[in-house]
C-alpha cells in the first residue's frame, strides 16, 4: 500500500505515512484511504477519528465488535507452516468472489482442514450458507456412487434371484452346501420309474429356486443314489443318458428344459397336496429277484 498523499510505501504496522505524516489507512479497519478522502469507503469511519476500542497503533481490542455491519470475515488455515489467509469483505465483494472461493476450496485436498467463514452481523445471507456447503456439495456430485457388486456364482453356475417356490421345495429337499438331500420322499410317484423322474426334475428345480441355473451332473447322480432312485439293473442310468426334460450345460453340468420344469412343478404340487393320494412309496418298494430259468 502506498500513501495516497505522497506515494510512499506505507508500513504494515501503522496507519500514518512515515514520509509526509498524513493518515494513509483507516484507524478503524486499516483499509487504504483514497486521496483527499474525508471518511473510509470501507467502514465509514471519518479520517482522524479513532473509534472506541482501537488502540494507539490501530489494532482493535475486540475485533468482532469493531467490525462494521454487513461485513464478512473469511478465515483459511492450513497445517505444516503454510497458507494462513484472513479477509474482511462486504456483501458485494463476497457476491463477486463467491465462485472464486468455491473453486479454491473444492480443489483443496479433502484431508486438509476446510476453510471457515464467519459472519459478524446479526443476519446471515444465503450467500455465506451457499459457500459453506459448496465444498461438500460439489465433492458429493463429483464422486460417483459405488457400483453394485456382480451377482455371485455358485459352483460355477450363474446366480439368479430366488424363486417363490424355494420355501416349498425345501420341505422335500433340504439344502446341503451346493447340493440337496432328501427330507421327504413322499412325492406321490406311481412307480419306481416315475419316482426316478420326479426326483431328477425336483433336484434340478431346487437349484433353480435357489438361484442356480444348472447343477453338476455328478452331483445329480450322487443325489439319486442317496434318494434310492438308482436300480441295479441300470434302468435309471439308461434313462439319464436320454436327457429327457433336461439338457447339458457345459462341462459336466445339466439344466432343466421347459418340459422338465413343468414336470418338477407338477411333482411339487402333488407332493404338498394332501388331497392327492399316495399309491406307491420308495420305502415299501422292494425289487423282486428274477426267478432262475429251469434247465
Amino acid at each position: 500500500m502506498h500513501c495516497p498523499a505522497c506515494g510512499t510505501l506505507l508500513s504494515e504496522r501503522g496507519c500514518f505515512c512515515k514520509a509526509c505524516g498524513n493518515q494513509g489507512k483507516c484507524l478503524a479497519c486499516k483499509a487504504l484511504l483514497e486521496k483527499d478522502a474525508v471518511a473510509c469507503v470501507e467502514c465509514g469511519a471519518r479520517v482522524g477519528e479513532r473509534p472506541e476500542g482501537v488502540d494507539a497503533v490501530g489494532a482493535t481490542a475486540s475485533a468482532p465488535a469493531a467490525l462494521a455491519a454487513n461485513r464478512n470475515t473469511l478465515s483459511y488455515r492450513e497445517d505444516r507452516n503454510s497458507r494462513v489467509c484472513e479477509a474482511s469483505l462486504t456483501d458485494e465483494a463476497m457476491q463477486s468472489l463467491g465462485d472464486v472461493f468455491g473453486e479454491l476450496f473444492v480443489r483443496r485436498d479433502a484431508t486438509r482442514p476446510a476453510a471457515t467463514l464467519h459472519r459478524h452481523n446479526a443476519e446471515e445471507t444465503p450467500l455465506l450458507d451457499g459457500i459453506k456447503g459448496l465444498t461438500a456439495g460439489q465433492q458429493a456430485q463429483e464422486t460417483p456412487p459405488p457400483s453394485p457388486p456382480p451377482p455371485p456364482t455358485l459352483n460355477g453356475s450363474a446366480a439368479k434371484p430366488p424363486s417363490p417356490d424355494s420355501e416349498r421345495i425345501h420341505r422335500i429337499l433340504v439344502p446341503k452346501g451346493d447340493t440337496f438331500e432328501v427330507a421327504d420322499n413322499r412325492v406321490k410317484a406311481k412307480n419306481f420309474a416315475d419316482y426316478t423322474r420326479r426326483m431328477t426334475y425336483l433336484y434340478l428345480y431346487a437349484h433353480e429356486c435357489d438361484g442356480r441355473t444348472s447343477a453338476l451332473d455328478t452331483d445329480l447322480r450322487a443325489f439319486l443314489k442317496s434318494a434310492k432312485a438308482m436300480d441295479a439293473s441300470g434302468n435309471t442310468l439308461r434313462w439319464l443318458a436320454k436327457h429327457i426334460g433336461y439338457a447339458k450345460d457345459g462341462d459336466d453340468r445339466v439344466k432343466l428344459l421347459a418340459g422338465g420344469r413343468e414336470e418338477a412343478k407338477k411333482a411339487l404340487n402333488d407332493a404338498l397336496d394332501p388331497n392327492v393320494p399316495e399309491t406307491w412309496n420308495r420305502d415299501s418298494y422292494h425289487v423282486r429277484k428274477r426267478a432262475k430259468k429251469k434247465g
